[in-house]
């Protein structure tokens, strides 16, 4: 069995949770299946030791940088599926452009009666989606000693859904209280969020930084605690993440959260500040807690690895590898957020549309979640749920 993935998340991210799925498929697939990637050129630093690709020969970032490499790359792709060698073509985003070349019959649907539709189902969902679970916990009345380098994590973006907002609002009394830090990993404070830190009087004690995966480890194995306060995720690798690196975990008690974490983590209603706050001063104060959590997440870990992930994949492709020669098509829907969250991203933005010709058209659909699965069976009732296959995730730290 031969798949292909083509290029697309590896001409857009240099770092990233999908393009590190992908990478991880290839990584564990000896054994199982060969594979193919398509494309010329990625400055993705998953793929790096495996020398797929060429550096793009401009190493420093310009705006429009990322576009350019995906158009250079797409010719490639094209001209490696057009040759049909291939068994499966798991496309690795939603562009539709695959379907010209291995459908027969494709779908279209207007773009403006598709987002009229779309509209219509967002209105008509029930509110129950966000619905939270309540909570009556007791703080305890005893604090153990915090050491003036604690500090609290906050990983990956921040806009839109993942709620940076409110998570500010609620930790800063306690970064004061309990004379503790703020980390954040990735890119340097925006300008309006310096100034949610100066209106929270916190801009001393919070830093953001891009860090390596080694040091990004290192620093989950030092928190004091996680918070991962997003409003909405499909998966949510950074839990599994302090899982292996024994960090306690605070989170966002609705998506696929509990889904994922169990009973591994302690729960907030993310859209209540003073629920976000009471639930990370809990861990603050209670060691056993902390302790407890740490045990937790270690046996939930038991339950995510690439290996299982990757055989799960090999199982699906081989149960619709084709006799008549024909590829078929398999992709991943990774969340819904441009469904749900519309306003986080340009009104220009397509993902939602092309993912729904994709899906429509694809012969397998991985869901990464049960909730993410259950979100397209809300959203597209008329995508065959049968087509559809739960496979989790898994962490390359190690333990």
């Amino acid at each position: 069995m031969k798949v292909l993935y083509d290029h697309q998340i590896f001409s857009l991210q240099k770092y990233g949770g999908i393009s590190r799925y992908f990478f991880e498929l290839m990584k564990h697939s000896y054994g199982l299946f060969e594979y193919d990637v398509s494309g010329v050129y990625s400055e993705n630093e998953y793929v790096k030791p495996l020398k797929l690709f060429k550096e793009f020969p401009l190493k420093s970032y310009f705006k429009g940088k990322r576009t350019i490499v995906s158009v250079l790359n797409k010719p490639n792709s094209i001209k490696k599926i057009k040759q049909k060698k291939y068994n499966i073509i798991h496309p690795t985003y939603y562009d539709p452009y695959v379907l010209k070349y291995i459908k027969d019959n494709k779908l279209f649907i207007n773009e403006d009666d598709f987002n009229t539709r779309l509209q219509k189902i967002r209105n008509n969902i029930s509110s129950d989606k966000f619905k939270t679970i309540e909570k009556n916990d007791k703080l305890p009345v005893f604090i153990n000693n915090i050491e003036k380098e604690d500090y609290i994590l906050f990983t990956g973006q921040r806009g839109g859904y993942k709620n940076f907002g409110r998570f500010i609002e609620a930790v800063a009394p306690l970064l004061s209280r309990y004379n503790l830090r703020l980390i954040c990993t990735g890119q340097s404070f925006t300008k309006e969020e310096f100034e949610l830190l100066d209106k929270n009087k916190v801009r001393e004690r919070a830093v953001s930084k891009f860090v390596s995966e080694n040091e990004l480890q290192n620093m989950y194995e030092k928190a004091l605690l996680f918070v991962f306060p997003s409003l909405y995720e499909g998966f949510g690798i950074p839990i599994l993440e302090a899982f292996v690196s024994g960090c306690p975990i605070v989170l966002s008690n609705i998506s696929c959260f509990p889904e994922i974490a169990g009973e591994a983590a302690m729960y907030f209603n993310p859209y209540s500040v003073d629920d976000i706050r009471q639930a990370i001063e809990k861990i603050i104060l209670d060691n056993s807690l902390q302790k407890e959590l740490v045990k937790n997440g270690f046996e939930r870990l038991k339950y995510f690895s690439w290996e299982t992930t990757t055989k799960k994949t090999f199982k699906l492709y081989s149960e619709i590898t084709p006799l008549n020669n024909k590829t078929k098509l398999v992709i991943t829907v990774y969340d819904m957020i441009h469904e749900y969250f519309p306003e986080c991203f340009p009104k220009n933005d397509k993902t939602s549309f092309n993912k729904y010709i994709m899906m429509i058209n694809a012969d397998k659909i991985i869901a990464i979640s049960n909730n993410t699965k259950m979100d397209i069976i809300k959203l597209y009732p008329e995508i065959d749920e049968k087509k559809i296959e739960v496979i989790y995730l898994g962490t390359s730290f190690e333990r």
